[in-house]
C-alpha cells in the first residue's frame, strides 16, 4: 500500500469515523484535564477488558458483543462516579481497585469459557455458539482499517451526540469544570453533570476501542486537552486548539501509517506518537512565550 491508497473509499470511511470520534474525545479531554479525571478515564478504559471477557464468556458477537462491553463500561463508570462522590474511600484507591478487578474478571471469564464448553449448562447459556479465541492485541491496540460500515455511522452519530450535549450544557460544564463548589451554589446540578460526563467518556471509549484499542484511547482523551491548555488559557482558544491537535494527530497518524513501510505500521501508535510530539512542541512554545494566552 502507498499513501495514495488512503483516498480509496474503503480507507476513507474509517478515517471519517476517526475524525468524528477524535473531535468528541478532544472536547471531552478539556473537561477531563481541568477536572483531573485522567485516572478515572483509565479506570473506565480498563473496564473494557472486563467487558471483552464477559462478551467472550457469553459467546456474544456483532452488535451484541459491543452492547455487552458498553454495558460493562457504563456500569463501571457509574460505580466510579458513586465512589468519587463519596468520602469513605479515596478516589484513587477505589479506581485502582476497580481497574485491576475489571482486568482480572475479563481474563478469568475468557479462560473459563475454554474449560466449560462441554458443560450442559454453559451450552444452554451460549446456545451452543463457539467464538474464536480473543485477540487481546486487537483489544489493546485496535485496528481502524477493519471497521464495518455500521461502526463508522455509529461512531459519527455518537460523536455528534457528544458535541450536541456539550454545546447545550456549555455554560454549566465550564462552570463545573473550573469550580464545582461555586457552581453548585449557583444552582448547577453538579451531580448530574458528573455522571453524564463519565457515561459519555465510557461510550466514547467503547467506540474508540476498534480505532485505537483500550490502551491508546487514553491519548485522545488526555493529550489534546493538555496540549491546548499549554498553548492558551482562553477557553474559546483552548476548545479550538484541542480539536485541532486531536485531528492533526488522527489524520497525521493515519497518513503516516500508510506512507511509512508501505502501510505495515499500525495506525494507533502512529497517532499517539504524533500527539506526543505535539504536546512536546506545546511545552517548548509555552516556555518560550509564557505570558501569551
Amino acid at each position: 500500500m502507498t499513501i495514495w491508497d488512503v483516498f480509496e473509499p474503503r480507507f476513507l470511511a474509517p478515517l471519517l469515523a476517526g475524525i468524528a470520534l477524535t473531535a468528541a474525545c478532544a472536547l471531552l479531554s478539556v473537561v477531563i484535564v481541568l477536572k483531573r479525571l485522567a485516572f478515572i478515564g483509565q479506570g473506565i478504559t480498563h473496564a473494557g477488558f472486563g467487558g471483552v471477557g464477559l462478551a467472550a464468556f457469553l459467546a456474544a458477537s456483532g452488535w451484541w458483543r459491543d452492547l455487552t462491553i458498553f454495558i460493562f463500561c457504563i456500569g463501571t463508570a457509574v460505580v466510579i462516579a458513586l465512589l468519587s462522590r463519596s468520602r469513605k474511600v479515596m478516589i484513587d484507591t477505589a479506581i485502582g481497585i476497580l481497574l485491576v478487578a475489571a482486568m482480572g474478571i475479563g481474563f478469568l471469564l475468557d479462560q473459563m469459557r475454554l474449560h466449560l464448553r462441554g458443560d450442559a449448562w454453559y451450552q444452554a447459556l451460549t446456545g451452543g455458539r463457539i467464538t474464536p479465541p480473543t485477540q487481546w492485541d486487537a483489544v489493546l491496540f485496535g485496528n481502524i482499517l477493519y471497521l464495518r460500515s455500521q461502526d463508522v455511522w455509529l461512531a459519527v452519530g455518537c460523536a455528534l451526540l457528544v458535541v450536541v450535549v456539550l454545546a447545550l450544557l456549555y455554560k454549566e460544564i465550564v462552570f463545573f469544570a473550573f469550580d464545582e463548589t461555586v457552581s453548585r451554589v449557583f444552582g448547577v446540578r453538579t451531580g448530574l453533570l458528573h455522571y453524564l460526563l463519565l457515561i459519555m467518556i465510557a461510550a466514547i471509549i467503547v467506540l474508540c476501542m476498534k480505532l485505537l484499542g483500550l490502551i491508546l484511547v487514553n491519548a485522545l482523551l488526555i493529550v489534546p486537552g493538555a496540549t491546548a491548555l499549554l498553548i492558551s488559557r482562553r477557553l474559546s482558544t483552548v476548545l479550538i486548539m484541542t480539536v485541532v491537535v486531536g485531528e492533526v494527530g488522527m489524520i497525521g497518524g493515519y497518513f503516516a501509517s500508510f506512507g511509512i513501510m508501505g502501510g505495515r505500521l499500525p495506525v494507533g501508535p502512529m497517532v499517539v506518537l504524533i500527539l506526543a510530539l505535539l504536546f512536546a512542541a506545546a511545552m517548548v512554545w509555552n516556555r518560550l512565550r509564557p505570558s501569551r494566552g
